[in-house]
């Protein structure tokens, strides 16, 4: 049975072909939006060399167009119909998806409901899944939420200090995302064993940290939506509300253009002034000012949610860095664990330094260090994947 896994952003989508029996990924790939007509696809094939072709803007408008047509052209595929099913991450569902759910009319309508929630997201995604249905006619269609993962966050951790009306009637509260990545971490951890005190750094162009004791979600860095949280490369992270009122008012801002400052101008390209590239920053870390203060800014915030889940959790046994960053960077891990040898956590330099891009599991943990540190890579579509099995196949 081969099952279809998409995840759908604003400038992108990624998708992986996997054979569900022995999850062997027969096909994957990524379709990028880089500026103003300006498209490509990275793509491989099974044990075939990676391609990269420049694309129009109707390949990338109709991409499961150009999927179906690769995957017949490269021989995976005869039909469409030999797609059993399509998996789509949806960012937002709310308190009503615990678990995936196959997006039916009925299933749309409620996810809907979460696109005031979500609305950078949401939208995007569900007019992934009405394009996909135009192209894979037979196949069924899922999908998995970001924020099932954290819904077993107590309510004195995920409620804001409001009228609890708000709460009750409009359903306004602290959420989570990035689920499948925490959730393919914490999968990775109870292989081993079922009890343990985790903290999961999701650390990439969008960056998160999570909580988990025994298994369990138990608090995240994220607010109501993706905006309270880290610095993240283009959004600012969390912000007094008072301050966006003040630059609303002195900038004769409205209500689009104060978001769109929020989530596609700030973060690290918003106080380096150049670029949203971690790369770029830490190679320029030494040289330029306001590519350091990028950085630091950044490994302050994670730190200090390293720390607050440190006391929640009483102790910390895994500390696992994962996603672009923190498989990527060495010297970022180096920074954030400096940080954190005050509470027993020590990076052993010779394991560390040099590791990037880091694709098999990989203990960076210092013999003197009261944690264990791992760089463990994560797999998100794989875990959206195992998610629609367990619950319908």
């Amino acid at each position: 049975m081969k099952i279809l896994v998409i995840n759908a952003g604003s400038s992108s989508l990624k998708f992986k072909l996997f054979e569900h029996k022995d999850e062997k990924v027969l096909a994957s790939g990524q379709f990028k939006n880089h500026a103003k007509d300006e498209y490509s696809i990275k793509y491989k094939v099974l044990n075939k060399e990676e391609r990269a072709l420049k694309l129009n803007e109707r390949d990338y408008k109709y991409a499961f167009d150009y999927i179906g047509n690769l995957l017949n052209e490269e021989g995976i595929i005869t039909s469409e119909q030999q797609v059993t099913a399509i998996i789509h991450r949806i960012v937002h569902g709310g308190e009503e998806f615990i678990k995936p759910a196959e997006l039916n009319d009925t299933n749309i309508k409620k996810i809907e409901v979460f696109n005031e929630f979500a609305p950078l997201h949401n939208p995007i995604a569900l007019e992934k899944v009405n394009n996909s249905k135009k192209v894979f006619h037979k196949s069924k269609q899922f999908g998995v939420f970001d924020t099932s993962f954290h819904l077993t966050m107590e309510k004195e951790d995920f409620l804001y200090g409001l009228p609890y009306g708000y709460y009750e009637n409009l359903g306004v509260r602290r959420f989570g995302f990035h689920g499948s990545s925490h959730e393919f971490i914490t999968n990775e951890l109870k292989k081993k064993k079922k009890k343990f005190k985790l903290v999961s750094c999701h650390l990439g162009s969008g960056s998160s940290v999570c909580a988990v004791k025994d298994g369990i979600a138990i608090d995240n860095s994220f607010g109501f939506s993706p905006e309270e949280n880290l610095i993240m490369a283009t959004r600012s992270g969390e912000i007094d509300f008072d301050a966006v009122i003040f630059l609303k008012e002195k900038l004769m801002m409205n209500d689009k253009e104060i978001t769109d400052t929020l989530n596609n101008d700030s973060g690290l390209l918003g106080i380096s002034g150049y670029t949203k590239d971690m790369k770029v920053l830490i190679d320029d870390y030494d040289k330029n000012p306001r590519a350091k203060l990028a950085v630091d800014m950044y490994v302050s915030k994670v730190v200090e949610f390293i720390a607050k889940f440190y006391v929640k959790l009483e102790g910390i046994d895994n500390l696992v860095f994962t996603g672009g960053i923190g498989q990527g960077s060495f010297v970022l891990r180096d920074l954030i664990c400096k940080k954190l040898k005050i509470i027993g956590i020590e990076i052993d330099k010779k394991k560390n330094d040099g590791a990037f891009n880091v694709e098999t599991r990989l203990d960076i943990t210092d013999k003197k260090s009261k944690t264990k540190i791992e760089v463990i890579p994560t797999n998100e579509e794989l875990q959206m994947l195992r998610n629609v099995v367990a619950e319908y196949f």
